[in-house]
C-alpha cells in the first residue's frame, strides 16, 4: 500500500535453497521500476542466547533447524554444528545479495538479538559465528567468492568467480587495487597463493574477476578442511578481506585401497569419472543377467529404471542373489528400490533442491574420513546450485534397514495433530542412503555420486561404500 517494495524472506529456512539467490533472483523477481526494493526481514533463523542451539520451537515444533544440521539440531549435541551452518547461509545470502542485486535499495538482516550469547547482560555478551559472517559479508568494499561446491581434489583449479562491490559509505570510487587469494590449512598454514589486480571500481559499482586458483597437487596428509582466504588491498592498504571453508584431497583420501573384483552396470553412464577418481578397478556389464554372471566381491548398478533397463525378471534375479549372500551397491535407486524391495520401500520422493544431506547414523563406517557437515554443497565445477541428491527414498516402518542419512526439504511451519503432521512430514523428507542387511547385503543410495569424479567427500562416500561390502 506504500512506495515501498519491502519482501519478507526466510531463506533457507522457511523458503529455498541460498543457492537460488545468487544470480538475482530476489529483484527478478521483486523489482518494480520507479519503486524502492527492501527487505527489512530477511532471516535465516535463530540460535537461543544461552547455547547457541537452534531455538527450541522451531526444532521441536517445526523441525527447520533440522533440514540444515538433522538430528544433530537437538540439545543433546554440540551447538557448533548448528551455529557454523546458520552463519555460512546468513553470509553467503547476504553476499549473495551484495552481487547481484544492483537495483535493490537494500537488506536488513533479521534477526541480530540471535546472534549473540547472553544479550541481556552487558558484562557477558559475545558473538556467535553468525556475527563474523555478516561482518565480513556487510564491509563497505565487500571482496566475496561466487562458489557453488565446497570439495576439491587436488591439481584442479578452484571455480570460483571473484567479485569486488564499492558501497563505499563517501561515495567515493575504489580505485584500482590488487587481489590476493591463499589456500590455508584449518590451522593457518598457507599451501597455495597468488594475486590478481582489478581495475578501478565506481560508487555502487561491481567487478568481477576469474582468477586462477589452483589446489597443489599434493597436499599434506591426502585431505584438509581448509579456508580460501581472500584480501583487497587499494594504495597498500587492506580495504576488505573474506574466507570461505573448503574441503581439499588428492588421491590419498582413498585408501585402503579396494583390490576385491567389483562389477559394475553403469545404466546411466555417468559413473566411469567417479571409479576412475577413486581408482578402483572394475569390470562392465551391460546387464543384470550379464553382471550376475561375471565372479565378483561386490556388484554395482546404477540407474536401473523397470521398464527401460532392467526387467521384472533380472529385478527377481537380483533380489534372490542379495538374499543369497551377495552383496549390492544400487546408486540411483529410486528407480528401482521399491520393486526390489516393495516391503521396506514405498516409494520415492523429488528434491530439487537437495543441497543438504544430513547422517543419521554418523558412527557407521561408511562415514569414515568425512566430517558430519560435509554431506552438502557436493561440487561438479558448474555455475548451479550444488545438489547432494534429487530424490530419496520413502520407507515403510519395519526393520532389516538403517537409514544411515536422510534429507529434509526447506520448509515453513508443520499445523495440524500428530496425524497432519506426520503425513505432512513424509512428503519432505527421506532416506538417501539406506543398509538392509541378511544373509546379504546392500546399500540403497539416491546421493549424486557420480559427482566423485569431481568432489572428493563424494568420492569418499563411494569409496566406503564399496570397502564396507568388500568386508
Amino acid at each position: 500500500d506504500g512506495d515501498i517494495d519491502d519482501i519478507h524472506a526466510y531463506i533457507n529456512w522457511y523458503d529455498h535453497s541460498i543457492f537460488t539467490q545468487f544470480n538475482g533472483e530476489f529483484q527478478q523477481r521483486n523489482h518494480n521500476p520507479g519503486r524502492p526494493l527492501i527487505s527489512q526481514e530477511m532471516s535465516s533463523g535463530y540460535s537461543n542466547n544461552e547455547t547457541g542451539h537452534p531455538v527450541r520451537f522451531y526444532t521441536q515444533v517445526h523441525q527447520t533447524a533440522q533440514e540444515l544440521v538433522g538430528d544433530l539440531a537437538y540439545e543433546y549435541s554440540d551447538p557448533a554444528y548448528f551455529m557454523e551452518s546458520q552463519a555460512f547461509i546468513t553470509g553467503e545470502q547476504a553476499e549473495a545479495y551484495r552481487r547481484s542485486n544492483d537495483q535493490a535499495s537494500g537488506i536488513l538482516h533479521f534477526a541480530l538479538i540471535s546472534w549473540f550469547r547472553n544479550v541481556y547482560d552487558s558484562k557477558a555478551i559475545s558473538p556467535y559465528p553468525v556475527y563474523y559472517a555478516l561482518k565480513r559479508a556487510l564491509q563497505p568494499v565487500l571482496v566475496s567468492a561466487e562458489l557453488w561446491g565446497r570439495h576439491f581434489y587436488a591439481g584442479t583449479k578452484i571455480p570460483a568467480r571473484i567479485c569486488v562491490v564499492n558501497d563505499r559509505n563517501e561515495g567515493t570510487a575504489l580505485q584500482p587495487s590488487v587481489l590476493r587469494w591463499q589456500l590455508v590449512t584449518g590451522s593457518g598454514g598457507v599451501i597455495a597463493s597468488g594475486k590478481q589486480n582489478i581495475g578501478a571500481v565506481p560508487y555502487y559499482g561491481r567487478e568481477w574477476v576469474t582468477p586462477d586458483i589452483i589446489v597443489p597437487a599434493a597436499l599434506p596428509g591426502g585431505n584438509i578442511t581448509g579456508r580460501l582466504v581472500l584480501t583487497l588491498e587499494e594504495n597498500n592498504r587492506q580495504v576488505s578481506s573474506n574466507e570461505y571453508k573448503i574441503v581439499l584431497a588428492d588421491r590419498q583420501y582413498f585408501s585402503p585401497a579396494i583390490n576385491a573384483p567389483v562389477v559394475l552396470v553403469d545404466a546411466a553412464h555417468n559413473m566411469q569419472a567417479a571409479f576412475d577418481a577413486i581408482q578402483c578397478k572394475y569390470t562392465p556389464a551391460a546387464s543384470v543377467s550379464e553382471a550376475l554372471a561375471k565372479k565378483a566381491k561386490v556388484y554395482v548398478f546404477a540407474g536401473l529404471t523397470p521398464g527401460k533397463n532392467v526387467t521384472d525378471a533380472e529385478l527377481q534375479q537380483l533380489r534372490s542373489f542379495i538374499a543369497g549372500g551377495g552383496k549390492v551397491l544400487l546408486l540411483d535407486a529410486a528407480g528401482a528400490a521399491a520393486q526390489l524391495f516393495p516391503e521396506h520401500v514405498k516409494g520415492a520422493l523429488n528434491f530439487p533442491e537437495g543441497d543438504i544431506v544430513n547422517m543419521d547414523i554418523p558412527e557407521s563406517p561408511v562415514f569414515t574420513g568425512i566430517a558430519p557437515l560435509d554431506l552438502r554443497y557436493f561440487n561438479n565445477n558448474k555455475r548451479e546450485l550444488p545438489a547432494v541428491c534429487s530424490t530419496a527414498l520413502s520407507l515403510q516402518r519395519g526393520s532389516g534397514w538403517e537409514i544411515l542419512a536422510k534429507h529434509i526439504n526447506v520448509h515453513g511451519y508443520i499445523n495440524g495433530e500428530m496425524d497432519q503432521r506426520a503425513a505432512y512430514m513424509s512428503k519432505i523428507q527421506g532416506a538417501t542412503l539406506v543398509k538392509i542387511s541378511g544373509k546379504g547385503t546392500v546399500f540403497l543410495s539416491t546421493m549424486l555420486l557420480d559427482k566423485a569424479g569431481t568432489d572428493p567427500v563424494a568420492g569418499k562416500l563411494l569409496h566406503n561404500l564399496l570397502f564396507e561390502l568388500n568386508r
